[in-house]
């Protein structure tokens, strides 16, 4: 038997300033606080100790979108840069040999002090556009799908997934699939919503994990909260627990707190509705077995529940495309998704130093997936510390 690890760096909301040595507090304002220099040196420091393959970025790489901090996130990442005083800083990948993974943040929409969601030109001059990234080592592979989540228009900080972009998972192609992202689709237990930042949140959350199950995603990064969570939960848990929210109007939806997720998740963003034809307000699971089978069956003249006369018409239709498609939902309700939101790794916030990052570490045997290993990193005095032991998921049920 041939045994494989793949070990993953999961970094998020750098928000690196103009440049590397400036005060990440000039603006004396945590909305554009900029990164702590201390905690780049730190987590270069730790990074030469760690034997990764893949470092991840999941978005807000730059502190309000200015070209000079793309700039200088990319010479951090690449290269070694010198410091004014004395010494250099930078991850040096491309000496290392070692590839790195970005997506875009709502910050880095940004256009200096105008704190909106514009264009990516500043960031796509430095950053390449990807859709899959695929890794391979020795017989395993990992398929990194990336989603940019920031959107043009998007406010000061909503997200969006275009439908466009949720593209069917060939069944055939070999290895798991990790979906990147920078918004946030999941809020942990330990994580309590607050109802007046529904600006920060994904807008069609419900689409968008709906595709994320249909597909068979083996694990979703994300960051954008600022704070640490990982789990390894059944797609059970993160999609029959969607709190729905059932009242009109959407600043009354803002308001309304999400419902707590049964001791598997926390609050989250949730479902849209209509009413049904009869007057009747369909279910949540209905909503969300019609999110499902769009990407499942693809078939864009399936009606939603709120097009039928009732839930019974609505799972009529279903079983005449797809006899099985039930059995379907049944197995991959049963898959487990880790799920890995990195805290940011160096942004500067008045009182807070919570900067971390997460190393996954995929175990494969002959090329199927057996287990994964999470790891948290913590800034305390001065230094990055592993805070506990890494957490051990088994993944068997999804490549069994």
């Amino acid at each position: 038997m041939k045994k494989t690890s793949v070990k993953i760096v999961h970094i998020s909301d750098v928000h690196l300033s103009k440049g590397l040595e400036d005060d990440p507090c000039q603006w004396k304002n945590t909305l554009n606080f900029g990164h702590d220099l201390q905690a780049l040196i730190a987590f270069e420091r730790i990074l030469k100790d760690i034997d990764f393959d893949v470092l991840v970025v999941s978005g807000d790489v730059s502190r309000a979108g200015e070209e000079s901090s793309f700039s200088e996130t990319s010479k951090f990442l690449t290269e070694k840069t010198a410091l004014a005083n004395s010494g250099e800083i930078g991850l040096d990948l491309i000496k290392r040999d070692k590839p790195y993974i970005t997506v875009p943040g709502n910050h880095d929409r940004y256009d200096g002090l105008v704190v909106v969601q514009g264009a990516l030109d500043r960031y796509e001059k430095y950053f390449e556009n990807q859709s899959v990234v695929h890794l391979d080592k020795n017989d395993s592979r990992i398929n990194f799908h990336l989603f940019d989540s920031s959107f043009e228009g998007g406010g000061f900080a909503y997200g969006n997934v275009d439908s466009a972009d949720m593209k069917s998972i060939n069944s055939d192609e070999k290895g798991i699939n990790v979906a990147v992202l920078h918004h946030h689709i999941i809020y942990p237990p330990e994580h309590k919503r607050n109802p007046f930042k529904s600006m920060l949140e994904l807008k069609n959350v419900d689409e968008v994990v709906s595709y994320f199950v249909a597909n068979g995603f083996d694990a979703v990064l994300f960051g954008h909260t600022h704070r640490h969570y990982f789990n390894c939960i059944p797609a059970s848990g993160l999609v029959d627990n969607l709190p729905d929210k059932r009242k009109r109007g959407d600043v009354w939806k803002r308001m309304v707190p999400g419902f707590v997720l049964k001791g598997q998740l926390g609050d989250d963003c949730c479902f849209g509705f209509e009413y049904t034809k009869s007057g009747q307000p369909p279910s949540q699971e209905d909503f969300w077995i019609y999110l499902f089978a769009k990407h499942f069956l693809k078939k864009n003249e399936l009606k939603s529940p709120s097009e039928c006369l009732n839930s019974r018409q609505f799972h009529e239709q279903l079983k005449t495309y797809a006899p099985f498609f039930y059995q379907r939902i049944s197995e991959l309700r049963k898959n487990k998704i880790l799920l890995s939101m990195a805290p940011s790794l160096s942004k500067a916030e008045l009182f807070k130093k919570q900067y971390g990052f997460h190393v996954i570490e995929y175990l494969f045997e002959d090329g199927i997936v057996e287990n994964v290993l999470c790891s948290y990193y913590k800034f305390i005095d001065g230094e990055f510390r592993l805070r506990g032991q890494p957490r051990d998921f088994s993944l068997k049920p999804n490549h069994r």
